[in-house]
């Protein structure tokens, strides 16, 4: 659900929309947290939390959703820690499953994470630091209203898929294979679904699709200089007492690359299992120590976070566009709407004229996940053709995709 947020937040740092940020000041949403000033010299984590309090939905919603009296109190519905470097120009994203079992702070007990956030901001902020051995700088919260807001002020995300995604707990339909324009109801319905039909984990096949609709909506870059998605932001967010509007525009800033090869998205690795009748995420504590630890001293995660049992893996797979003469930034609009890590174009070789697909060393099996999902989205008369590199091809992305004048045309688009 935070996916909106965070590229959102882009738009705040904006040039064009900094006076109108400024005039907008005395409207920011406090939240009393007891972080210090920053002074943004350094590596950031920023804390940011979707809220599923049902406060400021309307009377229909709620009904949809639950009122307040049938979800009492709030929880954390999303939680992401996004580790920002200003030196190296890299973003970190960690999902953390809200199923987590892990101590909460204050309590002196084991329990969902997501729990936290029933004693506040701050107990959910220490629980968090407590676990991942990192300091928390800054914190920003939205709730399922202002999280539609956002969406709409957008004009909607386009999303596409390779199969039915329907769960009439969420109200998520999308029946058929293709590409969606969600708006802010149905985006909320995406990011939140966990009761999908194939699903291996919810927890962590639910934060697949957050991961999916994160890039989507980074590869919106027309959207943030507009000054009503910066006002649904404002209107929307909670942040920390000790940031200034200067130091939004300055974190917006540096946030300005999380839509590129540049960031990483990592998850919490665990497993299921149930305890006492509760169905928990349990850690794999030794490889989440690792995944932090290294996220604390700079250093490479390597496969930490990443090797996961999501029914749809693809924010795990590099794509590069190979530019033969064919349609390529439909080519890749597609991939990024449907989750894909996706580096830059290139020209294809010389001797590369046909459409097909090129796998680096060992990645065949991605290869065929990319395929699969190609051959959904565009109308190829037989599967398309799949076959390894030549050393220096791909520059180091896990497959590649040729796009010449003989690639096909999109399958009828789903509405």
């Amino acid at each position: 659900m935070l996916a909106g947020v965070l590229s959102a937040l882009i738009a705040l740092g904006s040039t064009y929309v900094f006076g109108y940020l400024l005039y907008l000041q005395s409207s920011i949403n406090r939240a009393d947290v007891g972080l210090l000033p920053d002074a943004f010299d350094g590596p950031q984590n920023i804390l940011v939390l979707g809220s599923d309090s049902r406060a400021n939905l309307t009377p229909e919603e709620q009904a949809a959703q639950g009122d307040e009296g049938d979800v009492p109190g709030q929880r954390a519905d999303t939680i992401i820690l996004l580790h920002v470097d200003p030196a190296t120009g890299k973003s970190v994203v960690v999902h953390f499953p809200r199923d987590l079992r892990v101590l909460i702070s204050g309590t002196g007990e084991p329990n969902k994470i997501n729990t936290a956030f029933g004693g506040g901001p701050r107990r959910m902020i220490q629980t968090i630091e407590d676990y991942t051995g990192l300091s928390i700088n800054h914190y920003v919260e939205v709730d399922f209203a202002g999280f539609k807001d956002i969406v709409d002020a957008m004009g909607g995300v386009e999303i596409c898929i390779e199969q039915p995604l329907v769960d009439r707990v969420a109200e998520l339909y999308l029946p058929e294979v293709g590409c969606y324009l969600l708006g802010g109801k149905m985006a909320l319905a995406f990011v939140r679904a966990r009761s999908v039909e194939g699903d291996l984990i919810p927890d962590f096949s639910r934060i697949a699709r957050q991961q999916q609709f994160l890039r989507a909506v980074l590869n919106r870059t027309s959207i943030f200089s507009l000054p009503s998605v910066a006002k649904a932001v404002i209107d929307s967010i909670s942040v920390d007492a000790g940031i200034s509007v200067t130091d939004m525009y300055d974190i917006s800033k540096r946030l300005g690359k999380i839509g590129t090869p540049d960031v990483d998205f990592r998850v919490v690795p665990g497993t299921t299992q149930s305890i006492d009748g509760i169905s928990y995420v349990i850690p794999y504590e030794d490889r989440a120590a690792q995944l932090f630890a290294r996220l604390k001293d700079g250093r490479p995660l390597g496969r930490f976070g990443l090797d996961l049992p999501l029914t749809s893996p693809h924010a795990n797979i590099q794509v590069r566009v190979l530019d033969a003469g064919g349609d390529v930034e439909l080519v890749r609009k597609r991939l990024i709407s449907g989750g894909f890590d996706v580096l830059p174009t290139i020209q294809a070789p010389a001797g590369r004229t046909t459409s097909g697909l090129l796998f680096g060393p060992d990645r065949e099996p991605a290869a065929a996940v990319v395929a699969g999902f190609l051959g959904s989205l565009f109308a190829f008369e037989s599967t398309p053709v799949v076959e390894p590199a030549a050393t220096g091809e791909l520059r180091d992305a896990d497959v590649g995709i040729v796009v010449g004048p003989d690639f096909p045309e999109p399958v009828r688009r789903s509405s």
